[in-house]
């Protein structure tokens, strides 16, 4: 999220009810129960949220901010571990992907994403590096017009700019996706298939970032996501 914007957390917990504190366990037994989940850095990496104070006073998102997924703190002991993070200012991407080399995952992938986030070659091109390993780290251009088909293109566009002019508060932000997970409607629909499909596609999972971005919508369409959020939001603030 932008700087001091709306958080996961503060979805979480703020408007679906979650306990911030002393639940850790049980959000790591949901992930392994649901596939997903949300784990705070409090309760993850203690000494790292002792610094929030100091990281405020810094005016620039620090290199600090961008690297605590690299330190895992769950690792899957079937499949593979995957990372998709994002770097800020430029510059960012060496040391990151040299931290990643030397990192326990699979396949890290890091991007300029859009205010942060993983949502690449929408707000601008942007580079995406791969590090699995190979001698030579990859190097991927994201840009919606060479990444999808014209009207898809279009629609991830004209979405990005309508959201992008809204003011923001918890309650709208949870309704848009809400709306987009029940049957893929709504403005973030679209932004989340664009999230989704580009990561799905870059980690190796099928053929071309179009064929990613439909799968997710998909998935959006059927209400299987949906309904897997609200359970797993019944079960933790049980």
């Amino acid at each position: 999220p932008p700087k001091f914007g709306i958080t996961f957390e503060d979805i979480l917990c703020q408007h679906y009810g979650v306990s911030p504190k002393g639940n850790h366990t049980r959000r790591v037994e949901l992930i392994k129960e649901s596939q997903f989940g949300y784990l705070n850095m409090q309760e993850t990496h203690p000494p790292l949220e002792r610094l929030r104070d100091l990281r405020m006073e810094i005016v620039k998102r620090t290199m600090l901010s961008t690297m605590e997924k690299m330190l895992m703190p769950l690792e899957a002991q079937t499949g593979g571990n995957y990372l998709a993070t994002s770097y800020f200012h430029r510059g960012y991407e060496s040391p990151m992907m040299a931290v990643a080399r030397l990192s326990r995952f699979d396949l890290t992938l890091t991007g300029n994403g859009a205010e942060g986030t993983t949502l690449y070659g929408v707000h601008k091109p942007a580079a995406v590096f791969i590090e699995s390993g190979k001698e030579k780290t990859d190097e991927v251009r994201c840009q919606l017009s060479a990444m999808f088909s014209g009207e898809t293109a279009s629609k991830i566009e004209d979405n990005y700019k309508a959201l992008k002019s809204e003011d923001y508060d918890l309650a709208k932000l949870a309704g848009w996706g809400e709306s987009a997970l029940k049957n893929g409607a709504g403005p973030a629909a679209s932004l989340i298939a664009c999230q989704a499909g580009t990561i799905f596609y870059l980690c190796g999972f099928c053929s071309s970032f179009q064929e990613g971005y439909d799968v997710a919508q998909n998935a959006l369409h059927d209400g299987s996501c949906y309904k897997t959020l609200m359970q797993y939001l019944s079960k933790i603030r049980k």
